[in-house]
């Protein structure tokens, strides 16, 4: 016999869907039913839902398919919010399960009723400016129809979350439908991938042949697509530069002479000068809004003279720098089309001598002012431990000042080997985004660059790798403050700060009580073995960066 909860995870199965990240709850304990019954996927308790929801983000982002996050009613359903939020804002493809009172008792104000009848919040009303969609199921089989809609449309165009309250009786239902496993198999091989016509991607190819200095401007839907690797090879091909945005940092892999770097906070200075002199004549925009975010210094330059995007959104048609022409595809589907029209050519063509010409300096040479206190200047401390990583690590910058040291700091050494995080810049989401990289990723490295304002909102999370023996590596960027909107005060308000500045924490003894391996670190030649250590411990582990409070490379 199907049930509408059994159906959900025959789904997820043949989806690769292997964890399921939440809070267990008198709404949703069908779920666990079902979850004990199969042993898989593999529940990831976390220490709360909004943790439960940055989670999925991450193995979403990295697995490349639907995250699943689940949460009861009430209160467990709108602690989810922050996270989902992210997702909406990120693009990335979650599926939002949340507990309702039985239906019976909708209207009786029941304990954590969460309907739009009397006092109670609607939560179905609350995520749905959040969402791609947001449902109340109202019977089994309408269940089962949601699920399988709400699957696809997660994952189809711009993906995006999707959420769905559900009675709790209404999980073990029997499904009554008659082409329930046609449904199932719709589900799992339905994935439409938009392309422009083949007459467009000729058009297009004439454009960047006729333009005499052409640029790829890489954004965060090349990273959403996973079209980094076809973008370089089809870039190396025609040789044109390309220059990501600051959220698409780490779509496209850096070690190679094709990609310059990012624009946006953290930019290298030589990028916008490089770009005022080279004046692009034709912007291949892929995947980017082209908003001031995205354009970071580039937006006070003159727009280029043609900008041709590439992107799944076709409402996206340019912010700053409105698009001349919009080709609506997928990243990936439009690169593997292009990327196969022309041979790969080792011959430098005159066009590229502009960005051959310039190299972008180290980051070393532009974070070292030869100004320290007592503590590690934040530049240093996060250069060296990028130095003492492998190069297989996925890094995930958190939101604040850290994240703008680690945007200038950090290289891709492969595609989506950063994941920038920025759109809606919650703090902490890095924290627990990064248990769901690491677990959708399991061989590589994870890293966790965050800081102690972040820590001290999310900073629990650690005790969920800790309980499932995930082994995530947290470096906490402690400054003792908040340090970029202690930055802000400084710089704007003339130094008139207030509420930025608190007692200093050892975050490592902190995560030594929680079981992690952790140390404080509090010289920059100390680093590289802490690095060392941490990683070859085989267990979560912290370290926790004592630094001075220095001002960010805003950048942008």
């Amino acid at each position: 016999m199907t049930t509408a909860v059994s159906f959900l995870f025959d789904v997820l199965e043949d989806l690769g869907v292997g964890h399921v990240f939440g809070v267990p709850g008198q709404a949703i304990m069908s779920i666990y039913n079902e979850l004990h019954d199969r042993g898989h996927p593999e529940h990831v308790l976390c220490a709360h839902e909004t943790g439960a929801a940055f989670a999925a983000t991450g193995w979403a982002q990295v697995r490349g398919t639907v995250g699943v996050c689940c949460a009861t009613t009430g209160p467990g359903a709108l602690n989810l919010m922050t996270g989902v939020a992210t997702a909406y804002s990120e693009g990335i493809p979650l599926l939002v399960l949340t507990g309702q009172s039985r239906l019976a008792a909708f209207g009786t104000r029941a304990y954590q009723e969460s309907t739009s009848f009397g006092r109670g919040v609607d939560t179905v009303a609350a995520f749905a400016p959040i969402t791609k969609s947001s449902s109340l199921a109202v019977s089994g089989n309408h269940l089962v129809r949601l699920l399988a809609s709400g699957l696809s449309e997660a994952r189809d165009g711009r993906a995006g979350p999707v959420h769905i309250s559900v009675p709790m009786e209404l999980w073990d239902e029997p499904v009554t439908l008659p082409h329930v496993d046609r449904m199932h198999t719709r589900v799992v091989e339905d994935r439409h991938r938009p392309c422009p016509s083949a007459g467009e991607l000729e058009a297009l190819e004439k454009e960047l042949a006729g333009a005499s200095a052409p640029v790829i401007l890489a954004g965060r839907g090349v990273a959403s697509s996973r079209a980094g690797n076809e973008i370089v090879r089809f870039a190396r091909a025609r040789n044109i530069p390309i220059v990501t945005t600051v959220r698409g940092k780490g779509a496209v892999p850096a070690n190679t002479p094709q990609v310059l770097g990012h624009v946006g906070a953290g930019e290298d200075p030589a990028l916008p000068a490089w770009w005022a002199r080279t004046r692009p004549d034709l912007v291949l925009a892929v995947g980017t809004s082209l908003s001031g975010m995205s354009l970071g210094g580039l937006g006070r330059l003159p727009a280029p003279g043609r900008v041709v995007s590439v992107n799944v959104d076709a409402g996206e048609t340019g912010v700053l720098w409105p698009a001349d022409k919009l080709l609506v595809g997928d990243a990936a589907a439009v690169f593997d089309a292009l990327t196969n029209t022309a041979p790969e050519t080792t011959t430098p063509l005159p066009r590229t001598e502009p960005f051959t010409a310039t190299s972008a300096p180290e980051p070393d040479s532009v974070i070292s002012d030869g100004s320290y206190d007592e503590h590690m200047h934040p530049g240093e401390a996060l250069a060296a431990v990028r130095d003492a990583l492998p190069d297989d690590a996925r890094v995930l910058p958190d939101s604040g000042s850290h994240w703008i040291w680690a945007m200038q700091i950090f290289r891709a050494t492969y595609s989506n080997a950063i994941l920038p995080g920025r759109s809606l810049g919650g703090m902490g989401q890095g924290i627990a985004a990064a248990i769901g990289a690491k677990l959708a990723d399991p061989d590589r490295p994870v890293v966790s660059v965050t800081g102690d304002g972040s820590f001290l909102m999310h900073g629990g999370e650690v005790a969920t790798a800790v309980n499932h023996d995930i082994p995530v590596l947290w470096v906490v960027v402690n400054d003792a403050a908040l340090g970029r909107i202690r930055t802000a005060q400084v710089q704007d308000f003339d130094g008139r700060i207030i509420s930025t500045e608190f007692h200093d924490m050892d975050f490592a003894a902190v995560a030594a009580g929680l079981g992690l391996w952790s140390r404080r670190v509090e010289k920059v030649d100390e680093v590289p073995a802490a690095v060392r250590d941490a990683l070859a411990s085989g267990r979560p582990a912290l370290l926790d960066l004592r630094v001075r409070r220095a001002d960010p490379p805003l950048g942008g």
